[in-house]
């Protein structure tokens, strides 16, 4: 496969895990089916609109011509055991504290889903809360060496914009639910509370 189809399907399917399941038409594609830049028409409502925007190449970034998606068995991905333990022992427990400020704060949170069934009142700073603190790895990070230059453009009073290149590392220090990986719930290097 060449470079250019691998970066489109990667780029498709970067887009397809940063878009709501809900926003996509019911969408059956038989295993085996292969979608190229010749039919992809046909499974329009499979993809979401960036992605067709992608497909549709009349912007910047688009699919190259040769992209073949090969559709393959459905497959459900499950939240690890540990999570799903952690909301349950814990996400009754989770509330939020209004502050003077107008801002919010988490009370009795741990670890796992703060809030696993949002309801009234604030439903939405809960469900806020749990996109902020969703399942996600203890450390991860992006280094120039591994083929991505993470890249933080700053502006000057002018209008001049100048490039920084990273290299990054984020560790969570607390609220871990990996518990049967040796993390501890909270880092006990961590500064601060």
């Amino acid at each position: 496969m060449a470079s250019s189809t691998r970066l489109g399907l990667l780029l498709a399917i970067c887009l397809g895990f940063l878009a709501p399941a809900a926003a996509l038409a019911d969408c059956s594609v038989k295993p085996g089916t292969v979608i190229t830049k010749q039919n992809w028409t046909q499974y329009k409502d499979c993809f979401t609109y960036g992605e067709q925007r992608f497909w549709q190449g009349d912007l910047f970034w688009k699919m190259p011509e040769d992209v073949e998606i090969h559709v393959g068995q459905e497959h459900r991905w499950t939240l690890p055991k540990p999570y799903v333990d952690a909301t349950e022992k814990y996400g009754g427990q989770t509330r939020l504290v209004k502050q003077p400020d107008g801002l919010y704060r988490l009370e009795n949170y741990v670890a796992g889903l703060p809030f696993p069934n949002p309801s009234e009142p604030d439903k939405g700073t809960k469900i806020a809360a749990n996109v902020t603190y969703k399942m996600q790895g203890y450390q991860w990070g992006q280094f120039t060496d591994m083929g991505y230059t993470p890249t933080l453009f700053t502006r000057d009073r002018f209008g001049n914009s100048a490039p920084s290149f990273l290299d990054w590392t984020y560790i969570q220090t607390a609220y871990n639910w990996e518990s049967d990986q040796g993390i501890p719930a909270v880092n006990p290097q961590q500064l601060g509370e």
